[in-house]
């Protein structure tokens, strides 16, 4: 039996936390979907399609081959179900992304009873364990901070050229 997991976020913008968690994952899992969501409580920086060319452009440079980008909206829950996906990959940061995402977790098995939906946590890298894409976001907007070495070379490359 194939195992099958879905790694979700917003991704806005995509960076080496992101990539770690991906790259470790890939390795567990036969099939990871990295589930791009766009959520309506932020505004994100980097439209949704951007966003899909930018995890797109950073999984061809990792040569990963066992990785599916798909969009999603609504609950994953139910995402989940309709794709018959058991596996949520989550990285933790600290005690209160724990906290957080085990409530989610929770909720998740909850809303899920006839299908059984696990969460995997995913310490992440001690070198990395800094890193969120809202930290990124506001580097990028002060200009006289570096955002560049915890970013992929497909978002270096678009923040070069574009102007947000």
């Amino acid at each position: 039996m194939k195992k099958i997991a879905i790694y979700p976020g917003t991704f806005d913008p995509i960076h080496n936390g992101h990539v770690d968690i991906i790259k470790r994952s890939s390795k567990i899992f036969d099939t990871l979907y990295i589930g791009l969501f766009n959520n309506s409580s932020k505004k994100s920086m980097i439209d949704c399609e951007k966003r899909r060319l930018l995890i797109t452009k950073t999984i061809e440079e990792l040569e990963l081959k066992n990785i599916k980008i798909v969009s999603c909206s609504g609950l994953l829950v139910d995402f989940l179900k309709e794709n018959r996906i058991p596996y949520i990959i989550r990285g933790i940061r600290t005690s209160s992304d724990f906290d957080y995402e085990f409530q989610m977790a929770m909720t998740n098995k909850k809303l899920s009873e006839h299908f059984k939906i696990e969460t995997i946590f995913l310490p992440s890298d001690p070198e990395l364990v800094i890193l969120n894409s809202s930290l990124i976001r506001e580097l990028y907007r002060m200009r006289n901070y570096t955002y560049e070495k915890y970013v992929p070379k497909s978002v270096r490359e678009y923040l070069k050229i574009v102007n947000l």
